[in-house]
Order: C-alpha cells, then structure tokens, then sequence
C-alpha cells in the first residue's frame, strides 16, 4: 500500500513509501465486537480503496470490513474513477475466534 500525494498540494504528486504514509494502529476485541483498525494518513497523501487488505491467523475467521466514506476521484494513471481516503480512517472488521 503506498500513500499517493495530490498533484496540486504541497507533495507535488509523488508517492512515499508504505512505512512513511501512515500510522497505523488496531484494538482486537474478544467478545465479538469487530476489531478497530486506524490509520493516520500523512497531509496532502491519499490510500485508494482497492489498496486496503487484512489477513488473519489460525484460529481467526474475519467478517466484512465497514469502511467508511470515502472521496471518490478520477485517477488519470488509472483511467478510471477510484475511491479514496485521507486523514484519519478508521476501519471495522468483525472477528470471530475459534
């Protein structure tokens, strides 16, 4: 996952390396409550949707994850319209252990 900067803010268009795009944090709840990831998005950066993924460990079945709202904009290297994120996102993900 890469953070990609608006080409009209401050970062020029360039992208930044997934370690320096964002902060990333999650809570794990066992009694059934989804867990809760977050991520801090750095200024002028955007993620694409398509971009976020979860994996899990034995033991562990996961439910759809709850995004929220996202900006949805046309993404010229894609030709094609692409929904994105900025700032703080926090995203729900069901949890079920076995």
């Amino acid at each position: 996952m890469a953070c990609v900067a608006d080409p009209g803010g401050r970062a020029g268009g360039h992208f930044l390396d997934p370690e320096d795009c964002s902060d990333f944090s999650a809570t794990v709840a066992e009694d059934g409550r989804p867990s809760r990831r977050a991520l801090a998005i750095a200024d002028g950066y955007y993620l694409y949707h398509e971009r976020f993924a979860s994996s899990r460990s034995d033991g562990v079945q996961l439910g759809t994850p709850q995004y929220p709202p996202g900006k949805v904009k046309f993404d010229e290297t894609f030709n094609k319209e692409v929904l994105t994120y900025r700032g703080d996102v926090v995203v729900r993900l069901p949890v079920e252990y076995r």
